[in-house]
């Protein structure tokens, strides 16, 4: 969809079933037409918004499993799957916002929607980069960034770290904060030769794995000879076990994801060996969840990100995803694969963002 144009139907993505186990595939979505929400339509207090772009993340993966647990919940079958969205407020009868406002938050895959705003932020619309990034570097992937680094990694220049998947959106940011705010040594790892060569040329950390060709146990130790101090986790399974074995006393490693577990039950989760020198070297391990630290870090975030952003100290790179929202189930299922570099973004509608070439 392009522009502000209006009809009388738009689109919706459901879920039309629960993935327990194996990938999300696109018989899990459902993409279905509804009446589109009129400004005469308005409660006071709601704003009517459209969407321009929609956010796609791994941890989206739990959400398609019909148990209870996660912060978020399950997807609910015939209701629209949701994720961070970034939207243009059409009409408002709210007092905190006005028809032109940006605003970022988690809302349903629908085209345009007439809601409460209550849990939207407003976005810069002069910040001088696209309004996707708020989406990404400058949204919940860079807080999740920002936070866990400083809350559990406590990172001091001089120091060594073990990125996992450090093309991916959080990945690549952890990778720039360390080495370009932090002062850290930063090893990252990735798969295949585009995204090596992304990290080496455009993000320029000091060293690089490809999981897909080199042995990990060997170039860790050739790498990190002393050992690490810093393991950030994006994956879990056998990087989680090496980075345990390669540990230096005092070790922190923030868990943020196990993408390579998701898709697997519990039964055939991998183990995880070498567990004793958790003990031995008294390393800090620790699940986290970004919107548990929200509230205590995100001004403070919104501050120093676009900072870093315009002095260059952070190079954002977004795999845009354009054709509207019928493409968003598409997008999910390949970023779950691995083919983005960088933050994985669905433009919804085009022509509004002007920082948007």
């Amino acid at each position: 969809m392009s522009a502000l144009s209006t009809s009388d139907k738009v689109i919706q993505v459901n879920l039309k079933k629960h993935v327990p186990e194996g990938p999300v595939t696109e018989d899990a979505f459902d993409i279905v037409q509804v009446p589109a929400p009129k400004p005469e339509d308005l409660k006071d207090g709601e704003v009517l918004l459209r969407a321009i772009y929609v956010s796609v993340d791994p941890y989206m993966r739990s959400r398609f499993i019909n148990k209870p647990g996660y912060l978020l919940g399950p997807f609910q079958i015939g209701q629209p799957i949701e994720s961070g969205t970034v939207a243009v407020i059409l009409a408002s009868k709210s007092s905190k916002y006005k028809e032109g406002d940006i605003v970022q938050g988690l809302l349903p895959w629908v085209e345009v929607l007439a809601r409460d705003p209550k849990g939207l932020n407003h976005v810069q619309k002069d910040a001088g980069f696209p309004w996707s990034y708020y989406l990404g570097a400058c949204g919940m992937p860079g807080l999740t960034a920002y936070a866990g680094l400083d809350k559990i990694a406590e990172p001091k220049k001089g120091e060594v770290a073990l990125v996992s998947a450090a093309a991916g959106a959080v990945g690549q940011l952890v990778c720039q904060i360390l080495k370009n705010v932090r002062g850290v040594k930063v090893i990252g790892i990735a798969g295949g030769s585009h995204k090596i060569d992304f990290l080496k040329k455009e993000i320029h950390v000091d060293s690089t794995i490809d999981y897909k060709s080199e042995s990990l146990a060997k170039k860790i130790a050739e790498e990190a000879p002393e050992g690490l101090d810093i393991y950030w986790d994006n994956v879990g399974g056998e990087t989680l076990e090496l980075a345990l074995r390669y540990s230096r006393p005092h070790m922190r490693i923030p868990v943020c994801g196990m993408i390579s577990q998701y898709d697997l039950s519990e039964q055939e989760q991998a183990p995880l060996r070498g567990a004793t020198r958790i003990v031995w070297n008294r390393i800090r391990i620790q699940g986290f969840i970004v919107g548990d630290l929200w509230a205590e870090y995100y001004d403070r975030f919104q501050k120093d990100m676009p900072e870093w952003i315009r002095q260059g100290k952070i190079k954002v790179v977004e795999d845009l995803v354009k054709g509207g929202l019928r493409n968003a189930p598409k997008a999910f299922i390949g970023m779950m694969k691995g083919d983005n570099l960088g933050k994985r973004v669905v433009e919804v509608t085009s022509g509004i963002d002007p920082y948007r070439k």
